[in-house]
């Protein structure tokens, strides 16, 4: 298979700040620091004064109200108090709350003054005023919460094809597999607006990927942690039954695609009559993989070249050697070149080839066969579109009177050509997973047949 660019990971948090959005209904907190002044309508000296107050809407484990006691020193200097550590407290929040924040209630005031005849004036109101929160550790918030930061709204991938492969590749199943990870309570929509393939510099002239009709499609997150921190996945799929990706390759009047872009938008879907929950790490992690099979539609070609080198060398050494041994070359009657493939790939391939000359010019081999298309065997291959074993081909070329004059006394290099044929898009029949360790090896030799010309003396 061919990858399309790398892997693509977005991580993305959610923010609990943004007002007229975000809701808190009730949370598990660990921690809250906050600064706390006391104020007098009429000021008087103090050396300390102590309040005992209680929180509101916060309760203990024993669904009490938690309370605790604070000391100033000074009017209007702010004291910061932070709730008891390990000390695990529940907020309830109702519409008032959410509109004002938390709020104290004073149970008890006890002052002590700096010296003896100190006056409190008649009608002395004293007052906690609560600033803003300056630390919030919580385990877990429960209510209506949106993403903190929205990723790119598209992704752009090349397809790397190798330099190796060229012709018309109509690849019947290219596919991208989203996985989207969510340790939150929340459950999200994952809009794919669109995915397109072109050529790098004509995205003017996409092609679109079809979902019953429309470009785009929802994929529902419909899977949420609990708050034992699970972990879960959502599997998507983008491919030849979901999104007829197939179409991106089919088109023969347009260059083979080499980019591939997808469009989306990631929102929180808060339609569920169950409260959405976060823990402090909350977030998706979504991870899209591109790839193509290797799987070649119909009017598919691929194709390989090579070549063997040196025939001519090789052929004209062996005619001097078989004529110093008696043999005129001049008279042969036949000539067999016989070429031994082992056929390592993973396919029923086609093979062609063309005998060129010392200067790398075709040589006239009409009426020969030389440049038919032969059909090589399928190998041996798993489950997976892996060979197990290379098979192996014979392809014998007879040449007689002046084609071997004309084509083997002429042949330098014999020039080949592997191609494939694809197959119908709803009838693949096996896989075709080209692994590095593929091969494909081509021997040719020759059989000559010819006069052998002695001279015998008596003694």
């Amino acid at each position: 298979e061919i990858s399309i660019g790398s892997n693509t990971i977005l991580s993305f948090g959610f923010d609990m700040s943004q007002e007229g959005i975000t809701r808190v209904d009730s949370a598990y907190i660990k921690k809250i620091t906050f600064p706390i002044t006391v104020n007098a309508s009429h000021e008087f000296p103090i050396e300390k004064i102590s309040i005992r107050y209680e929180l509101t809407e916060v309760y203990d484990d024993y669904n009490q109200l938690v309370y605790d006691w604070i000391e100033f020193n000074a009017w209007g200097t702010p004291v910061y108090k932070t709730t008891p550590a390990n000390n695990r407290l529940k907020l309830i929040t109702t519409s008032a709350t959410r509109e004002s924040g938390l709020t104290f209630k004073i149970t008890d005031i006890r002052v002590k003054a700096p010296t003896e005849g100190t006056t409190i004036p008649a009608s002395t109101e004293i007052t906690l005023h609560f600033d803003t929160i300056k630390d919030f550790d919580y385990e877990a918030a429960f209510g209506e919460f949106h993403i903190a930061v929205r990723p790119d709204h598209d992704k752009e991938y090349k397809i790397n094809i190798p330099d190796a492969f060229n012709g018309s590749l109509k690849f019947l199943n290219p596919t991208v597999e989203v996985s989207v990870y969510n340790n939150s309570g929340i459950q999200a929509n994952y809009d794919i607006l669109y995915v397109k393939a072109y050529t790098e510099g004509d995205e003017d002239n996409a092609i679109f990927a079809d979902f019953n009709g429309n470009q785009g499609t929802r994929v529902e997150v419909t899977k949420r942690a609990n708050l034992e921190a699970e972990t879960t996945i959502t599997h998507y799929t983008i491919d030849k039954d979901n999104g007829a990706t197939y179409k991106f390759f089919e088109n023969d009047s347009r260059p083979t695609p080499n980019t591939i872009k997808y469009g989306f938008i990631v929102s929180v879907n808060n339609a569920t009559a169950t409260p959405s929950f976060l823990t402090p790490n909350s977030r998706f992690d979504i991870v899209a993989t591109g790839k193509i099979p290797f799987y070649m539609g119909e009017g598919s070609y691929y194709a390989f070249n090579d070549s063997i080198q040196g025939v001519g060398d090789s052929i004209n050494s062996l005619l001097e050697q078989l004529e110093e041994q008696g043999f005129n070359s001049n008279v042969l009657d036949l000539a067999i070149i016989r070429l031994d493939i082992s056929n390592g790939l993973p396919i029923a391939a086609i093979y062609e080839m063309e005998f060129l000359d010392k200067l790398g010019n075709p040589v006239d081999t009409t009426g020969t066969g030389i440049g038919a298309k032969y059909t090589l065997t399928l190998p041996k291959l798993d489950n997976d579109g892996i060979v197990l074993e290379p098979s192996a081909n014979n392809i014998d070329i007879k040449l007689t009177g002046n084609q071997i004059e004309n084509v083997l006394k002429k042949t330098e290099t014999i020039a080949y050509k592997i191609g494939i044929n694809g197959e119908d898009k709803d009838e693949i029949k096996h896989k075709l997973h080209f692994v590095k360790q593929n091969t494909f090896g081509v021997k040719a030799g020759v059989f000559l047949k010819a006069k052998f010309e002695t001279n015998i003396t008596k003694k």
